[in-house]
């Protein structure tokens, strides 16, 4: 009998003593490491994980790539208002063309220049460029830097190798007409095995004009890194133009939507897709932002006004929150793996021909949606931010127009 009382005893002690363990590690708070100012404003920011973030600026010589210690690469100077990055940012490319073709020359080139994660570059590929159509869609793998373009007017994709040899050539639609209006976006996996594609068959129109054909058909494609074809969905709406593919490779989240033309109204939806192509959840939210957690078991994503968090592993929404028009529009997401979140908002102005964001806060939710801390940066601005939760969610990294800070939670 005093044996189990003993083996009660020390049970309760430890339960205790575990969850002021847990209380005190969930009230930890971050504490600024790194505060690093730039002269020159900078354009837009991409992080990746380590301990020193890439930064992207432009100015009138192109595109420059540096990270936090200096380190800096030159890129070309090209028509796409961002480089291209592969899921890691283990490669980034530009694109590029030296001349606009006329009615007379009615073909040109795209020069696509593709460098690795020591700045050098390793190869430049040659791309057509067709009268009115716009640069070509792409993707990069992390794998080896080989590339996929597409062809948004008639639904044609490359698989071209590093050196930009075409390995497989690929027609999504073989029954839809060349259309200018059509979209199509690329995603590959960060293991490189995936590539996601959103197509559709033509533009869409409003439901009740007198479009021929307003419903554009799109599609959610799922191919294999050698371009077999693994899944084909049609998407519920008219029209979609947001891609995103998790870690792993096996989850794939897509918006769209229908604009009835009488009314006014927008039936908005975001589905979460499983590598069969099959809807695992869905809600009635236009998503303009949107990221997975490293370990592929969170999703975080909003629109301009309302933000909201997944469980992928039990397809269900964990919390939502919705920010006032007047308290500005949220600006970028960021998820860890233990579903803790970061929430830009700032208010946003149209000023010498760019729109700036000004007076941002920055919330950080936890599992459940409680504000754990908030952080006000109203001295800073924005173009493009960075923003970025480590896997273990102990670091935060935020870049604004001139200055970049770092976080970490207090032990």
């Amino acid at each position: 009998m005093k044996k189990a009382v003993i083996i009660v005893s020390l049970f309760l002690i430890s339960a205790v003593l575990f969850l002021a363990f847990q209380t005190e590690k969930d009230s930890r708070e971050f504490v600024k490491v790194m505060d690093k100012s730039f002269q020159k404003p900078v354009n837009s920011w991409q992080m990746f994980d380590g301990p020193s973030p890439l930064i992207f600026r432009a100015d009138a010589n192109g595109f420059h790539r540096e990270n936090i210690d200096g380190a800096m690469a030159e890129m070309a100077a090209g028509n796409l208002p961002n480089p291209l990055f592969s899921p890691n940012g283990k490669y980034v490319a530009s694109i590029a063309s030296d001349a606009n073709p006329t009615r007379e020359d009615q073909e040109n080139e795209w020069q696509l220049r593709i460098f690795d994660d020591q700045f050098e570059l390793i190869s430049q590929i040659k791309l057509p460029r067709y009268l009115d159509e716009n640069a070509p869609a792409m993707a990069i793998s992390n794998r080896d830097g080989s590339v996929i373009t597409g062809r948004p007017a008639t639904g044609e994709l490359r698989f071209l190798s590093p050196s930009g040899e075409i390995q497989r050539e690929i027609t999504l639609f073989a029954d839809a007409d060349f259309d200018l209006e059509r979209s199509l976006i690329l995603r590959i996996s960060a293991d490189g095995q995936k590539i996601a594609v959103l197509a559709s068959k033509r533009g869409a129109a409003p439901a009740d004009s007198n479009a021929p054909n307003p419903d554009g058909e799109p599609h959610l494609i799922i191919f294999s890194a050698s371009g077999d074809e693994l899944s084909r969905t049609r998407l519920p709406g008219f029209a979609a133009n947001q891609l995103r593919i998790n870690p792993v490779g096996d989850q794939f989240l897509v918006n769209g939507y229908t604009v009835h033309q009488t009314s006014g109204a927008i039936e908005r939806y975001a589905s979460l897709y499983n590598e069969n192509g099959e809807a695992v959840w869905q809600s009635d939210i236009l998503f303009k932002h949107a990221a997975f957690s490293e370990n592929g078991a969170n999703l975080i994503l909003s629109d301009n006004q309302r933000v909201l968090t997944v469980d992928i592993s039990a397809n269900a929404q964990l919390w939502q929150a919705e920010f006032a028009p007047e308290n500005g529009m949220i600006s970028a997401v960021s998820i860890a793996n233990s579903g803790d979140a970061a929430v830009l908002v700032a208010k946003n102005e149209f000023r010498d021909g760019i729109f700036l964001f000004e007076q941002p806060q920055l919330q950080i939710r936890n599992r459940n949606g409680e504000v754990l801390q908030q952080f006000d940066f109203s001295q800073h601005s924005f173009e493009h931010p960075g923003l970025a939760l480590s896997p273990n969610g102990d670091v935060l990294k935020i870049g604004f127009r001139h200055s970049f800070q770092m976080y970490r939670k207090t032990l």
